[in-house]
């Protein structure tokens, strides 16, 4: 960075990373040297969260600032960002910004529009998690203009009961996986997804003027299933069996055992992700662009490994899918090595990279009293399986549910929209919500914006719900 310019922006997701296993989480993975420092240079939120538990509506929120039922961009709004929607990107370039996406996820790719207002974008194709370790291309690069299809889909669908089969029996896929990389020479790490990100990073950052400021969004796949070839796990024919696909049409109710195993590899990738952070710091290094830079590391969602008889990521706004880190460093060590407490959405990337480019203080610096802040609001909206005979009826009704979720301070208060249900948690004494509490006036509190959001979000809920709805005075 130089004095004429504005600073590099510089935000990394770790897909499918959640708090408690982060560095001052509750169960925090130790021997993580890049993310402890960072933590250490950052300001760090204690108390971030996803605005939904998948991909797709949770990186629309953080290039747009906007909340999910405003953006209108998940499973039960529209399948894509419309491009007159400002993000990030396209809101700097009219700051002199050069932007890059680069992301492990194929959903951040132009079939949901994700790549609008990037100068450059490359994403993965579906089948990199199964191939960890191995040298790969991105699935597409180049011109971020040029707008996609949900074609990607569709082939997704195509491959998805190969994914099935592989994941069912992941140990002889493990060992093709081992003697694969055995064949080959090179400088992939092991377990490592898109490892096509660090050179095609470098390539892209040695075509940029030095005297204009970058906007660079990096996402790693790392810690996303499938678990097949994480290093330093057992291997062999033991490897725990681990397809969603089966377990959501309700033909797999993993053991203790098998949970156990998934969360053990699933802790495991966290090593993968701060080498891979490594790798990346040396790359903004050789080009100069990171002791000057604004660095953001957070996460999309969490994982659930049995939790509320959860399996993955979406489907629910539970706290072990909602609960994500956030680190914060800004220029000049503001606020290095702090922690701030207060419930902060991801969308809130969005606002904090625009008072970087535009050289004010950190947002969490400014005074809250002038502009009522947005209450903290999620949501989640269900299954992302099309309608079909492979998923039973009643196993569909039990998983493909829409909810609502609010927080304020500690207090947690959750609508299951279909159902009319309300659950209220105080987050303090029961992180892991098992003991709904009764109501109290807080959470009455809520309830008419929650309901306000189930509107704006899934639409006018089922006739028997507003009535139950209307006799509560929300409807």
């Amino acid at each position: 960075m130089t004095d004429l310019r504005p600073p590099d922006i510089v935000v990394v997701v770790l897909d499918t990373v959640r708090r408690s296993e982060a560095p001052g989480g509750d169960d925090a993975v130790p021997g993580l040297p890049f993310l402890e420092r960072m933590q250490r240079e950052s300001v760090s939120f204690s108390a971030a969260f996803a605005p939904a538990p998948w991909t797709v509506p949770s990186h629309a929120s953080l290039l747009t600032g906007l909340s999910p039922w405003q953006h209108g961009v998940h499973a039960r709004g529209r399948p894509m960002l419309p491009p007159e929607v400002p993000t990030i990107p396209s809101e700097l370039r009219s700051l002199g910004y050069r932007s890059v996406s680069l992301s492990s996820n194929p959903y951040l790719g132009n079939a949901h529009g994700l790549t609008e207002g990037f100068d450059e974008a490359y994403w993965g194709g579906w089948h990199e998690p199964f191939l960890r370790g191995l040298p790969v291309r991105p699935h597409a690069r180049g011109d971020a203009a040029r707008r996609g299809s949900t074609a990607g889909l569709s082939v997704r669908q195509l491959t998805d009961s190969l994914a099935t089969a592989v994941q069912r029996h992941p140990g002889a896929w493990r060992t093709i996986l081992r003697a694969r990389r055995g064949l080959l020479d090179g400088e992939v790490p092991e377990g490592a997804v898109s490892a096509w990100i660090e050179p095609t990073l470098d390539a892209f950052l040695a075509r940029q003027s030095a005297d204009r400021p970058l906007f660079a969004l990096v996402n790693l796949m790392d810690a996303h299933e499938p678990y097949i070839g994480v290093p330093g796990g057992g291997g062999g024919l033991r490897s725990p069996r681990q397809d969603r696909a089966s377990w959501v049409r309700g033909r797999w109710d993993p053991t203790e055992r098998e949970l156990g195993a998934l969360r053990n590899a699933y802790r495991r990738t966290y090593h993968l992700l701060d080498e891979r952070l490594t790798r990346l710091e040396a790359v903004f290094r050789a080009h100069r662009r990171w002791d000057d830079a604004v660095v953001v590391v957070t996460s999309d969602h969490g994982q659930a490994f049995g939790e509320h008889g959860i399996l993955y990521h979406g489907l629910r706004p539970d706290e072990t899918l909602l609960h994500v880190p956030l680190m914060v460093r800004w220029p000049e060590g503001a606020d290095a090595g702090r922690s701030r407490a207060g419930r902060i959405s991801l969308a809130a990337v969005h606002d904090l990279a625009f008072a970087a480019a535009r050289g004010e203080s950190p947002p969490w610096e400014r005074d809250a009293g002038r502009v009522p802040a947005p209450i903290p609001t999620a949501i989640a909206d269900g299954l992302l399986t099309a309608p079909g005979p492979s998923i039973p009826e009643a196993r569909r009704q039990a998983l493909d549910r829409t909810f609502v979720a609010a927080y304020h301070g500690p207090l947690k208060v959750t609508l299951d929209v279909g159902r009319g249900e309300w659950t209220e948690f105080d987050l303090d004494e029961d992180p892991l919500e098992l003991s709904p509490k009764a109501a109290s006036a807080e959470g009455l509190d809520l309830r008419p914006h929650l309901t306000t959001v189930a509107r704006e979000a899934f639409g006018a809920p089922r006739p028997d719900v507003a009535e139950r709805l209307a006799s509560w005075g929300y409807v």
